[in-house]
């Protein structure tokens, strides 16, 4: 909970909460249910209260029973609803490790079951790096779409797929901004892709979107990194090692609302308190330029699935190797050009999986479906609107013979592809950072 703006009767400059000097006599503090004015000794409970993560409303409501005889209400509660978030034009793809393992959790359910029931309504992904496990507690979901059972549960977590990651990608890219956000569900439909056509349609993809921001709510990780990363600069003599103990949600779901004719319907999200802790620190909250050109891509065929599949893996293994790659120039024009590493098919379709499944598709009668939906993939990824790719070939090449072609397609042939200019920005820029340090 953000610290509430303060002020004592008289002044002119608001100061955090935290920082009221204790000899005040008066407080005046601003609350979701009004404006209210209380003596030192209500100050103090409250500031208690708030020190043991209590809910700020109901803190306030609990408190005034106690405190009635020294607490008067100066102005009436703000009914106006919360403004919503404009969602921009450009947002980066996070790619910190903490969001990277629940994506992928979320997703490999298609190539092997990444799910082990810890209890009766609770999973644990079996998708795990060295530092960090994901858990899903069923019992935290909302009563209204609850899961009463454990198969039920495991088939929510098993329908979220690319496109429940692209929302969880979005929500979290905003939070990291804002902290708090309040979205447009519309607008989020829009941010990744659908269409609705009909009145129907939206309504269910609606009630699609909010049962997955339900299930990233009740979705904890727990883990803390081995890297020791630092408050300050490198150089600095007031740096302090971050606490990077994670044992919390990436986001919490504070409400849902829709007017009287569902035309419109919102959802307020707040960051969990590992990201509130560490939003501030890029070096941290890793990000790469794309995040909504990627998610924008239509995934009504197979081609556009994959699309998304490898834009968001592609991104974020550049993002890993940034500070290693080399940057350089070619074409005519001389343009500058960044010269990643040489990947799989295996290596984009693997991180984050989507739906077919491109082993199920070369186990199919017609293999050569995979050679297809790949190369459309590329080439939505290169193309003006999505611009995510510039440059992709094929550093090997493999010979046609029988169906061991397609295994050395997928899993042997390496692949020269290089990020567009906004990629290739970042990529310059986070290397050139490195450099500096390593001076």
């Amino acid at each position: 909970m953000t610290s509430n703006p303060v002020t004592k009767p008289g002044a002119n400059s608001e100061v955090p909460y935290d920082k009221v000097r204790p000899f005040d006599p008066h407080f005046i503090v601003d609350v979701p249910n009004g404006r209210y004015l209380f003596d030192l000794e209500y100050a103090d409970a409250l500031r208690i209260a708030f020190a043991t993560g209590a809910d700020l409303e109901g803190t306030v409501v609990e408190l005034r029973a106690a405190y009635l005889h020294r607490i008067e209400l100066v102005t009436p509660p703000d009914e106006s609803p919360a403004p919503t978030t404009q969602i921009p034009t450009e947002l980066p793809q996070p790619t910190f490790p903490e969001l990277k393992i629940v994506a992928r959790a979320f997703t490999t359910g298609l190539t092997d079951a990444p799910w082990l029931v810890a209890d009766e309504l609770v999973f644990t992904s079996t998708v795990a790096d060295a530092s960090h496990t994901v858990s899903v507690d069923g019992t935290r979901l909302q009563s209204a779409i609850q899961s009463t059972d454990a198969d039920s549960l495991f088939q929510q977590i098993r329908g979220v797929g690319i496109q429940g990651v692209s929302v969880l990608y979005l929500c979290i890219a905003l939070l990291v901004k804002h902290e708090d956000v309040v979205l447009d569900v519309d607008e989020v439909i829009e941010a990744i892709g659908w269409d609705p056509r009909t009145r129907h349609a939206r309504i269910e993809m609606r009630r699609e979107v909010l049962a997955w921001l339900d299930l990233f709510s009740a979705t904890t990780v727990f883990g803390r990194r081995h890297k020791v990363f630092w408050s300050r600069g490198v150089q600095s003599a007031k740096r302090k090692p971050l606490d990077l103990l994670s044992r919390d949600p990436l986001l919490v779901i504070l409400g849902s609302e829709s007017d009287s004719a569902a035309r419109t319907m919102s959802v307020h999200l707040t960051a969990g308190d590992w990201l509130r802790r560490v939003r501030m620190y890029p070096h941290v909250v890793t990000s790469f330029p794309g995040l909504l050109n990627i998610a924008r891509i239509p995934s009504g065929q197979p081609s556009g699935c994959w699309a998304k599949s490898i834009g968001f893996a592609l991104n974020q293994r550049w993002r890993e190797a940034a500070y290693r790659t080399k940057i350089g120039h070619a074409g005519d024009m001389n343009h500058r050009s960044a010269r990643t590493p040489h990947y799989t098919r295996m290596d984009l379709l693997g991180m984050f999986p989507a739906t077919p499944w491109v082993e199920e598709v070369l186990a199919s009668p017609n293999p050569r479906r995979a050679k297809a939906y790949f190369q459309t993939a590329m080439r939505i990824l290169k193309g003006p609107d999505v611009g995510v790719v510039s440059h992709f070939a094929e550093v090997d090449s493999v010979a046609p013979h029988g169906r061991s072609f397609y295994g050395h397609w997928l899993h042997d042939q390496r692949l020269d592809i290089r990020p567009g200019r906004a990629g290739t920005d970042a990529i310059a820029a986070i290397a050139a950072t490195r450099k500096k340090r390593v001076r």
